[in-house]
């Protein structure tokens, strides 16, 4: 193309029409020749050399660009030759190309998968042994009965991402006992390691309440970590854990996917739907998660929803573990809201002030 444009001056040199002239390409057509603003003279096209007019066509543009002259010339018959519709030959090799390895995609998905497995429980299980090495992580002891001891646990995503001036992580601890009906461990002198002198066999149903920001949801979610990691065979972020089997763990908590709930009916409704389906689906070996259910509704609406969940739990034979944090201070003080029992105990955040060094 460059050359055709450099051979077009020599001819044209003080011709008036220098300018207006350039070689263009247009997809199934080829290279052309475009005089821009007024069609070639007669006499300048013959000295082009087989200048043959092919179209012309008019834009809204201005005046000077609105109309253009498209002729077919020796040369760019030439280097349309040369080098051809390039972007369809380009389509048309990508498009061959696609089709190529979709069909060797298909006759060896099997194989394909088998490695994307291979390598994903590699992935899994380097990861959580870096994890397990790179902070004081301690091997759970995982059990078939039902209590719960868990000491010094802690967020291991808050703990990472936690700025170093702000210094570390407070550990708590978790208690609950269990219900009866697991098997007799024989192994009794781990039993009574996990197990710390006084702990109490009755609190499965843990109402969490303190300031803002106290960190009630961390402890939720640190305790369920632990319980999760436990059960997937990784160590765990806590000084011990004494963790009882569980059939499924239900939650509650607050996410960036609460947000899709305005899609579906309102974050409060789907908060309503995530804690019947627990209320129907829990057994005395799940692991129940909720945090500050009852907000987006009035205040009084929302404590009653919570101590009807509370009661509903703690009339059961066979209570799941339920760890639920709460700013309604009245499930706490009024014991006709949520009357005191057995299976549940009543856990208060407190803010540690670090006082700076003299």
């Amino acid at each position: 193309r460059e050359t055709v444009v450099r051979k077009i001056p020599r001819v044209l040199r003080g011709r008036g029409v220098e300018d207006n002239l350039s070689v263009v390409y247009l997809p199934k057509t080829g290279f052309m020749l475009r005089c821009v603003g007024r069609a070639l003279p007669p006499d300048i096209a013959d000295e082009l050399g087989e200048c043959e007019f092919a179209f012309d066509k008019s834009s809204d543009l201005s005046p000077e660009t609105r109309y253009s002259a498209y002729y077919f010339t020796a040369a760019t018959r030439e280097l349309s030759d040369a080098v051809g519709d390039v972007l369809s030959d380009v389509h048309d090799l990508e498009a061959s190309i696609l089709r190529d390895l979709r069909r060797r995609v298909l006759s060896n998905s099997r194989l394909l998968r088998d490695v994307a497995s291979c390598v994903a429980e590699m992935d899994a299980t380097m990861s959580l042994a870096v994890f397990a090495a790179s902070g004081n992580m301690r091997r759970p002891i995982l059990h078939d009965g039902t209590e719960m001891n868990v000491v010094g646990a802690r967020h291991p995503l808050q703990e990472a991402t936690r700025a170093p001036e702000a210094g570390a992580i407070v550990p708590n601890d978790f208690r609950c006992g269990g219900w009866g009906g697991g098997s007799n461990d024989s192994n009794d002198e781990e039993r009574t390691d996990a197990l710390s002198t006084g702990a109490s066999l009755s609190g499965r149903i843990a109402v969490v309440t303190g300031p803002n920001q106290s960190g009630k949801s961390v402890y939720l979610k640190s305790i369920a970590a632990c319980v999760f990691l436990a059960h997937i065979g990784s160590f765990v972020p806590a000084a011990s854990a004494f963790v009882p089997l569980v059939d499924r763990v239900f939650t509650r908590v607050g996410s960036s996917a609460d947000s899709v709930g305005s899609l579906t009916g309102g974050s409060f409704a789907a908060d309503c739907a995530r804690v019947a389906q627990m209320c129907n689906g829990c057994t005395g070996r799940s692991l129940c998660v909720v945090d500050e259910f009852g907000k987006g509704t009035a205040t009084a609406d929302g404590v009653g929803l919570l101590a009807g969940f509370l009661r509903f739990l703690a009339r059961s034979p066979t209570p799941p573990i339920a760890l639920v944090a709460t700013h309604f201070t009245e499930i706490v003080s009024d014991e006709a809201i949520v009357p005191k029992s057995e299976s549940t105990q009543f856990l208060t955040m407190r803010i540690h002030l670090r006082r700076p060094a003299a």
